[in-house]
């Protein structure tokens, strides 16, 4: 190409490019993270600590309830419908999730399709930008970082519980109470 054509500006087109593939990189590897680790994660954790204070809790108080037989068969098949009602997959949130998960990958497109065309006009505008040492250097810098993150989560993140469960399990007894209760 003729240089008197071309226009030099190097640098600020080698760090728009570095930005963009940085930008692309990480939202990737947050989004499949995300995706494929972290909400799985949440929901078995969730659902485990759930279950385990619900069948502790209930079953102890059932046990020492001084309900009769047949009190207790009634309980017993009120909670299986409740049960049978619950467990459906709530198809509005099954939607917002698929929304979510759907939207994630198409930002990410969209930004691997800016950072190619970008890299075409570097080149058209005559900036041999080295593309490969800026996705080695992103590459080691996200795998770096990507191993702390991952190590922080699964070691410190994850155990941590923001509201106790047992918060839900002590609304669920009060509720319970209520609706069972002597005045009923």
């Amino acid at each position: 190409m003729n240089e008197s054509k071309c226009i030099d500006n190097k640098y600020g087109v080698y760090l728009v490019i570095n930005t963009i593939f940085h930008v692309t990189i990480l939202f990737l590897i947050l989004g499949l993270f995300f995706r494929f680790y972290v909400s799985t994660v949440v929901k078995t954790t969730l659902e485990n600590e759930i279950e385990k204070l619900i069948d502790d809790n209930i079953s102890n108080n059932l046990d020492n309830s001084g309900l009769s037989e047949e009190q207790r068969e009634l309980l017993f098949s009120s909670v299986d419908r409740l049960h049978k009602y619950y467990d459906r997959v709530d198809k509005r949130v099954q939607d917002y999730n698929d929304w979510l998960f759907r939207d994630i990958f198409t930002i990410t497109g969209i930004l691997f399709c800016l950072s190619l065309m970008v890299t075409v006009v570097s080149y058209l505008l005559c900036n041999k930008i080295n593309v490969g040492h800026i996705l080695l250097e992103n590459g080691l810098i996200f795998l770096g970082v990507g191993i702390v993150e991952f190590l922080f989560f699964t070691l410190v993140a994850r155990k941590y519980v923001p509201a106790p469960p047992s918060l839900m399990l002590s609304s669920i007894l009060e509720s319970l109470d209520k609706s069972l209760g002597p005045d009923k």
